[in-house]
């Protein structure tokens, strides 16, 4: 496997940790509740459903970071499963009647304002690289 290859394997393999973690965190959403519409700031958004609050923080063009409190309080410092610093990265803020989220040169991010189901998609192709059913 050229280092190219290993290289998109591991950001796929990153991508899908954090997906992994905002899947779980987000299944814990108040159903009865829709997200509000997004806040956005230069590293993300962060949005409201009830008490609880969900933020996703780009860290790269293949990172992004799900981070969800059901108090409504974010941890500083939160857990995580990226070390490092979040990158300046552009990003373009998304804000449906179904769903709102983020998408970057190279993944879009989206979560559905009723059930909180976080889904990773090819930002080119549209094809899903991790999703909650």
């Amino acid at each position: 496997m050229s280092r190219s290859a290993r290289s998109k394997t591991c950001i796929r393999a990153a991508t899908c940790v954090v997906a992994a973690s905002a899947l779980l965190l987000t299944h814990a959403v108040a159903r009865a509740d829709s997200f509000t519409d997004p806040v956005v700031d230069a590293q993300g958004i962060t949005t409201h459903a009830g008490p609880a609050v969900l933020q996703l923080q780009v860290w790269s063009d293949h990172v992004v970071r799900v981070h969800y409190s059901g108090t409504g309080s974010l941890s500083s410092p939160a857990v995580s499963a990226v070390v490092g610093k979040p990158e300046p990265v552009k990003f373009e803020p998304i804000n449906t009647k179904d769903y709102l989220g983020l998408k970057t040169a190279a993944i879009e991010v989206r979560v559905d304002r009723q059930t909180g189901a976080v889904a990773f998609l090819d930002a080119s192709s549209g094809k899903p690289i991790l999703a909650e059913s």
